[in-house]
């Protein structure tokens, strides 16, 4: 724990008792994945469990990540990512670790989500992982909710590989834009037949 920059000292002590492990309707259905649809919520707006949520700032201006609780702006249900970009050199994002599963005969390893980026934005958003050597998908832009797949090569088959859902501001001067929002749902840890396997 820090404040100020300087460690805080502190020992606790926590008794646990009667554990269970469960299945909760509300956790999704993607075993390699926990929430892949914005669905469970801490608070409104919120952040996902298992999401590191960085909130780029340039100049004074943030560029949010939330959790949105609302089915106008969902692809599915109600829960979806809402990532803004605010300046021209800033960046909202959203990381969390996967591990990529085996192939399903000809399917490769990949991932899926539905994204909607509502205009024409300066910049541009969508998902992109990274090890070695990363990839990178955009979404188009301006035509509602559309499912992106990201195949994963197959030799990160069995591993950890983290992901992140972006949206920034396309770089420049940094100058402030308007809000441009990228909303993500639906993501799902799969295999898909146009992926290498």
């Amino acid at each position: 724990v820090m404040s100020s920059g300087a460690p805080i000292n502190r020992s606790e002590t926590i008794d646990l008792d009667a554990v269970s492990v469960v299945s909760d309707a509300g956790c999704g259905a993607d075993a390699t994945l926990y929430d892949n649809d914005f669905e469970t919520f801490f608070d409104s707006p919120g952040l996902a469990p298992g999401w590191a949520v960085t909130i780029g700032g340039v100049n004074g201006t943030e560029a949010p990540a939330t959790i949105l609780n609302d089915p106008s702006s969902a692809h599915s249900g109600n829960g979806s990512l809402r990532l803004t970009a605010t300046n021209v050199c800033n960046r909202a994002t959203a990381r969390r670790d996967i591990f990529v599963p085996e192939s399903n005969g000809a399917a490769g390893p990949a991932i899926t989500a539905f994204v909607n980026i509502p205009s024409a934005p300066i910049g541009e958003g969508g998902l992109r992982f990274f090890a070695q050597s990363g990839e990178t998908v955009n979404a188009p832009e301006g035509v509602g909710y559309q499912q992106v797949i990201m195949c994963i090569p197959p030799k990160y088959i069995g591993r950890r590989l983290t992901i992140e859902a972006f949206a920034d501001g396309g770089g420049g001067g940094c100058s402030d834009i308007a809000g441009e929002d990228t909303f993500i749902d639906d993501l799902e840890v799969t295999t898909d037949p146009t992926c290498p396997n």
